[in-house]
């Protein structure tokens, strides 16, 4: 295994890109960069460790960029043209840079004679377990515009299950942030106004107004103590969230969340059922398919119960005797697979499995905002009747101590 490579460059343009390469030396780092047409600044053996993403960090290529890359390269496949020159247009034409250079990255890989699967397995980073697995499989099988097809539809659909999850967290999202900054700023610099009124006369104030003032003291007295500890403690801990542990954590806490946490176990359900169908249509094998599905589900919780649905079919035990033992397969995954498995058509009812999923997924995703939206009403309502009660309860008294 060659040693890897942070590098940062920009392209003739003065775009900026950075990302790994794999290479024996760092100049040889820099000769490949300077070939492709980049200007390297900066390359460095990889670090290992939590302060790494101080000094490197990449962009993330977006769903939308692969899609068309993979459509364009099943067409120029299907029209006959060497997979060299393919690439050779797809990079020149390749919008986002860290895609691009991958592309000559595995062009150039291709050139000096390893195989397709290899080259793009030098850049799973930017393309993606499921991505690469379908590569070598299509290479191996000859079905290789066919294979690009099946996976240009799944991330297709991917990227609409995601698109949907935003729009209906969207609105929540925002409501959440603007109640946040207007609790802030009038704690901070509305209130404090009020406070002065009611300071002035000696009169015992009511419990909500008691509890603003006193935030609001804190917060104009200490926010420059507090800035930097919870600045280094959200980075410490979304550090901490990349590691093992840190990821089955969060990714334990998200099954586990009221309303959302159903919503992704068939989220997940759907990307097991749709991923493992391109797979086995696609030729592989079901263990090896069970393996890239692990490794790509982006859920450490759900990839753990698959590891031990591939272990227990390695050992021979039916997948259902597996799979019941399991809190992650609800019980229509359960039988479906193992109706499929016994009776030869897995693939057709992994696509069953997935239509049924798919429609479960859209339609908790409808009934999401229809959910959120009255604790919101009851969150928001409780924030403003705290501040009203803060302040006319205690101009209410003053009122009464004049009448006196």
């Amino acid at each position: 295994m060659l040693p890897e490579f942070n590098y940062r460059a920009v392209d003739r343009t003065g775009i900026s890109l950075s990302g790994t390469m794999q290479a024996e030396t760092a100049s040889e780092v820099s000769l490949r960069l300077d070939r492709m047409g980049y200007i390297p600044l900066a390359v460095e053996r990889k670090e290992e460790g939590i302060l790494q993403a101080l000094h490197w960090g990449s962009r993330r290529v977006p769903l939308s960029e692969l899609i068309i890359f993979t459509r364009q390269l099943s067409t120029l496949y299907r029209a006959g043209i060497p997979i060299l020159r393919a690439l050779a247009v797809l990079s020149a034409q390749a919008d986002h840079p860290q895609l691009r250079l991958a592309i000559e990255q595995a062009r150039s890989d291709l050139e000096a004679g390893v195989t397709l699967a290899e080259a793009f397995l030098r850049q799973e980073k930017v393309f993606g377990k499921l991505f690469v697995s379908s590569i070598k499989t299509g290479e191996a099988t000859g079905h290789f515009d066919q294979v690009l097809d099946r996976l240009a539809e799944f991330m297709e659909r991917e990227m609409k299950t995601k698109e949907d999850l935003k729009d209906a967290l969207r609105y929540p999202m925002l409501v959440v942030i603007a109640l946040a900054a207007a609790f802030v700023i009038l704690v901070a610099f509305v209130f404090p106004k009020f406070a002065f009124l009611f300071s002035r006369f000696n009169t015992e104030l009511p419990l909500p107004t008691r509890i603003l003032m006193g935030l609001s003291v804190f917060i104009r007295s200490y926010w420059y103590y507090l800035i930097p500890p919870l600045f280094f403690a959200g980075y410490f801990f979304k550090r901490w969230l990349a590691t093992d542990k840190g990821e089955a954590w969060a990714d334990e806490r998200k099954l586990r969340l009221p309303i959302l946490g159903p919503l992704f176990l068939k989220v997940a359900m759907s990307r097991f059922s749709h991923m493992l169908s391109v797979l086995i249509k696609s030729g592989l094998p079901i263990i090896q398919s069970l393996q890239v599905v692990r490794g790509a589900i982006g859920n450490r919780i759900v990839a753990d119960e698959i590891e031990r649905l591939e272990a227990g079919m390695v050992e021979g035990k039916e997948p259902k005797e597996v799979m019941e033992r399991s809190p992650v397969f609800p019980p229509l995954a359960v039988q479906m697979f193992s109706v499929g498995s016994e009776s030869g058509s897995l693939d057709r009812m992994l696509s069953e499995m997935a239509f049924h999923y798919d429609q479960e997924v859209a339609y908790a995703t409808r009934r999401l905002s229809k959910l959120v939206e009255p604790a919101l009403t009851v969150v928001l309502g409780s924030t403003v009747l705290l501040f009203a009660l803060s302040v006319f309860l205690p101009m209410w008294n003053l009122l009464n101590v004049f009448r006196k």
